[in-house]
């Protein structure tokens, strides 16, 4: 047993691997990772580590593009269902990595709703950080869809985030905050903003105040 359960540990780590493998775009890589624990997965049917399995193959699939992905998909949503105790977190993060992929596909549709299902178990298992992720990625896909002028300000949003690693409810509070201001006065020209949009620079200031803000609440 302490065998096994070191097995599953090991497995798990390589599941991470090719997850974020999967994230960063590098699909290679990340059949590379399933590859080396596909025999000790054959051996695990009907688990969650099955199941997950799938679910990053799937995604690794979309990340190349190959319609095929979208099957590859229904197949992990197949075994997440078939489990014989349910994993909801797991289920989220499919239909969240599912909406990616159609988004990807243009098929923006499809990729809101599934993005919504993910942001609905999220509030289900009270996740914020998940649910404040998944309203992201629903604000990406509409501005996408509608071809809106503020996809760039959206677009320095998620570069400011990056630079100084805000997470998603401070991303989505920005947001929220800018859109406020935008429709108060859309004439109004905020500093360090081109025009309409907001810059990176803006943005870092904002998510700035909202940090503090919070762990002032917290403290």
């Amino acid at each position: 047993m302490v065998y096994a359960m070191a097995d599953e540990k090991k497995i798990r780590h390589v599941l991470d691997l090719a997850r974020r493998c999967v994230y960063r775009g590098q699909a290679l890589q990340a059949f590379a990772q399933l590859e080396s624990i596909r025999q000790e997965v054959d051996d695990l049917p009907r688990t969650s580590v099955s199941a997950e399995y799938e679910l990053i193959y799937a995604g690794a699939l979309g990340a190349t593009g190959d319609p095929v992905a979208e099957y590859a998909f229904d197949d992990a949503f197949k075994r997440i269902s078939e489990l014989s105790e349910p994993d909801p977190a797991l289920e989220m993060r499919a239909h969240g990595d599912f909406g990616k992929c159609l988004a990807e596909q243009r098929s923006f549709g499809r990729a809101r709703e599934e993005c919504r299902l993910a942001e609905r178990i999220a509030e289900s298992l009270d996740r914020p950080e998940d649910s404040a992720h998944f309203q992201m990625c629903v604000i990406g896909i509409e501005l996408q869809e509608r071809q809106d002028p503020q996809l760039r300000a959206f677009q320095n949003l998620r570069r400011a985030a990056v630079v100084d690693g805000y997470i998603d409810m401070d991303q989505r509070d920005a947001w929220f905050y800018y859109i406020d201001e935008f429709q108060r006065d859309a004439r109004q020209m905020v500093a360090a903003r081109k025009g309409n949009e907001a810059s990176v620079d803006y943005f870092r200031g904002v998510l700035s105040q909202i940090r503090r803000r919070r762990s002032e609440v917290v403290t």
